[in-house]
């Protein structure tokens, strides 16, 4: 099993230094004006491994300060599954009704048929193994239909919990970068609310459980 990368959690509070002294420009700050337009695509996706953190936090697992506030990059480690199989990695992607491709755009809104979420490959910079490398995939919705509604409001998400064997099992995706709404739909896949996360992430995780290797 390989080794994952781990960074310290800022607080927020953290000030900018110069020759020594502090100056009065803050990590919280720098997130204000980096984070807040959340409608753009790059930070939605954040947002939504954010979101999904949270309702793994709120069924009882602590995704948001994991090991004395050390977070893992890129990824998260779900809950301990049964087996004696190591935890499953969950693999968090994100599209949007309304959503913008770039921070200078206005707001568009897009149709259920052109929305997908990446399945892409990659490396494994390990093993040099180029796959899916996550066990379970959340594909989060965000369904709002204009832009004035708040992307905070967890009623305005749909989630899709779905086993990343069964897209490498399925000859139409196997090879595939990306897999769009309606073929989620399509595959039977039921979306759940926020409050039902949690307990669909863990149903899901006892589906794959068996195969995943042993520690």
């Amino acid at each position: 099993m390989h080794e994952t990368r781990k960074i310290k959690l800022y607080s927020g509070n953290e000030k900018l230094e110069y020759n020594g002294k502090e100056l009065p420009y803050s990590m919280l700050q720098f997130w204000q004006l980096s984070l807040s337009d959340i409608l753009f695509n790059m930070n939605r996706g954040t947002f939504a491994e954010y979101i999904v953190r949270c309702a793994l936090s709120e069924g009882g697992f602590d995704a948001l300060n994991e090991e004395n506030g050390t977070i893992r990059l890129w990824d998260i480690t779900g809950p301990d599954v049964p087996s004696e199989a190591r935890p499953a990695r969950i693999e968090v992607k994100s599209a949007a009704s309304v959503q913008k491709n770039t921070p200078e755009q206005e707001e568009i809104s897009l149709p259920d048929s052109r929305l997908v979420f990446s399945i892409r490959k990659a490396i494994d910079e390990e093993t040099k193994e180029n796959g899916r490398h996550s066990d379970l995939y959340v594909f989060c919705h965000y369904k709002a239909s204009r832009k004035e509604q708040s992307i905070l409001d967890m009623n305005l998400w749909d989630f899709y919990v779905y086993p990343t064997f069964r897209i490498d099992n399925d000859p139409k995706l196997e090879d595939k970068n990306s897999i769009s709404l309606y073929r989620i739909k399509k595959l039977g896949v039921t979306p759940v609310s926020f409050d039902m996360l949690y307990d669909e992430i863990m149903c899901q995780i006892s589906i794959v459980s068996e195969q995943l290797p042993k520690d």
